[in-house]
Order: structure tokens, then sequence, then C-alpha cells
């Protein structure tokens, strides 16, 4: 597909791939143009036609009025659906002060918006292993923010 982007003269592309004898699915887009990507993957799951349900695959937006538009989307999406469902990923925010060290705290506002978001929509945060905190500011300086 590669090829065929460049014959035609676009810069970007992102694909689907074929699955059989399915054509797949490719978009194609010059730089001068913006797209908008959702940052998950909805994904409508059936084993063995007994479990049929539907995996939400996230990769949050850093940017919080961003992040703020996808939670109210899912949970639109969620309340139409009669499937169970799974979000899995990472919403790349906090529940609680209590997970970020730094000298700028999270605005209760934005705290408050996701505990509702995770409340409406059934959802638990899993504990992690490992590292604490998963994100450092610049830690050259004296007031470095972990998350």
């Amino acid at each position: 597909m590669n090829r065929i982007r460049r014959r035609l003269n676009f810069d970007n592309i992102f694909c689907v791939e074929l699955r059989g004898l399915s054509g797949g699915l490719c978009l194609l887009w010059k730089s001068n143009t913006n797209i908008d990507c959702d940052n998950y993957i909805k994904a409508n799951i059936n084993i063995n036609n007994i479990l049929k349900w539907q995996g939400i695959f996230v990769y949050d937006n850093p940017v919080f009025q961003k992040r703020r538009k996808l939670w109210q989307e899912l949970t639109v999406s969620n309340r139409s659906r009669e499937e169970p469902q799974d979000y899995l990923g990472d919403f790349n925010y906090i529940l609680s002060q209590d997970e970020k060290v730094g000298i700028h705290p999270q605005p209760r506002i934005y705290l408050d918006t996701f505990r509702r978001f995770v409340y409406d929509n059934g959802l638990m945060d899993v504990d992690l292993k490992g590292n604490k905190y998963t994100w450092f500011s610049n830690a050259k300086n004296n007031f470095s923010t972990r998350e």
C-alpha cells in the first residue's frame, strides 16, 4: 500500500489489513489535512458463538479536554450496548491526589470528572505491579512530577 500511497502522492496512510477474502481498508491523506483519530479501539469479540462481548482498548489523550470528550463518548456508547463490555488500557489519569507527587496538584474538578466517569460506567482501577509512577516530568529540575 505504501507504493500506491506514493504513486497517488499522499503523505500519510493508515490501513486495516485484509482478512481472508475481505479487502481491508486504507485511509490516505496529505499533510495539509488534519485527521483526528480516536484514542481507542472497539472490538466486537465472539468466542465460539457462546460468549459475545465488546472490548474497548484505550490509550487516552494526555490533554484533559480531549480526555473528557472521550469519556463522554464512551459513556454514551456504553448505555446503548446490550453485550457486556470491558474497558482495558491506560486512561492517562489519576483517581486520587495520592497517585501524584509534585508541586502542582491536579485540579479537584478534573479528579471529580474522572471519578464520575469511572463510577457511571462501573469501571474499576486495576492495581499496578512494579513502579508506582509511570510518568515522570523533567527530572533535571528540583520540581519533578511523578504520576
